[in-house]
């Protein structure tokens, strides 16, 4: 029995606008269809709140708003159908004024219910610090662009970003300034990569970038400029770089993990040759991973 309750949901997801306004428009107009021919008042409310409710969680509020005030003159319609005598129809007006606050209600309970659960949903993928995803949400990502990029024949770049010396910003100027530190970097991030790119903060001073459908020369062009922005921050007590891994992908990783393993490796390959470095790799050029290497 548990099983359809989360196919519906899941169903309903991945139809598009037009396919779910379609849908609970015909719904709707056979739920009054049906109401109008009877010549009983059955109580449909709640099959009328069905369409109701799809409209307000998978489309918009106002368009549910807009849903529950023609359910209310269907339903108006649909019993002054059945009443032959006049000095009825202001107990007719009264009951649809009712039934329009009614779904009303049940609009803006789903429409703060919706609203509760994205924020809440946003609060688990965001790194609390600097609003990045944090390492969860990004592999998540990471892990559904491979699948594409492997399904397409796409390449994809990843790059690891590490803060040199961060624990001398902590050690001599306090956490605040390391966490201010970190905040600019993000800022830095956001600023400075495509819009169909995605940031994230690992956890501590590292950070990790995803480049869809990008290959080598057009990763060199977005990550220097974020290099060269990033060697802009500076700390007078602190000599703190930057040390970036990238790594493009033509031939798919295992998975995420395997990835960003992969890109970790660079990264470090950046510190070995003297910190505050931009190093790239392409998925041939590196060593193929050992069974059971993490």
């Amino acid at each position: 029995m548990k099983q359809p309750r989360r196919s519906i949901p899941q169903f309903l997801r991945q139809q598009s606008d037009w396919q779910l306004g379609l849908g609970s428009a015909l719904m709707l107009g056979v739920i009054w269809g049906v109401d109008y021919l009877l010549n009983v008042d059955l109580g449909l409310s709640i099959l009328y709140v069905l369409p109701i409710a799809a409209i307000t969680w998978y489309l918009k509020p106002k368009l549910g708003y807009g849903a529950s005030l023609l359910s209310a003159v269907l339903w108006f319609v649909a019993e002054i159908h059945r009443v032959l005598t006049s000095d009825m129809v202001p107990f007719l007006v009264w009951n649809a004024a009712v039934r329009l606050a009614f779904f009303g209600l049940v609009v803006t309970l789903l429409a703060e219910l919706k609203a509760a659960y994205r924020q809440e949903q946003r609060l688990a993928n965001t790194d609390f610090l600097t609003t990045l995803l944090n390492r969860r949400a990004f592999t998540e990502m990471l892990e559904q662009e491979i699948q594409r990029s492997q399904r397409y024949e796409l390449p994809f770049t990843l790059a690891y970003l590490d803060v040199d010396n961060f624990k001398q910003v902590n050690d001599r100027l306090g956490h605040a300034a390391g966490d201010r530190l970190l905040k600019d970097v993000a800022v830095v991030l956001r600023q400075q990569l495509r819009t169909t790119d995605f940031q994230a903060r690992l956890g501590g001073d590292e950070f990790a970038m995803l480049l869809p459908q990008t290959e080598q020369p057009q990763a060199t062009i977005v990550l220097q400029r974020v290099f060269a922005v990033l060697s802009q921050l500076h700390s007078d007590q602190a000599s703190i770089g930057f040390s970036i891994g990238a790594v493009t992908f033509a031939s798919m990783p295992d998975d995420a993990s395997h990835a960003l393993s992969m890109a970790d490796q660079v990264m470090y390959s950046a510190k070995g040759q003297g910190k505050n470095q931009f190093v790239q790799a392409a998925f041939e050029q590196l060593p193929s991973r050992e069974p059971g290497a993490n």
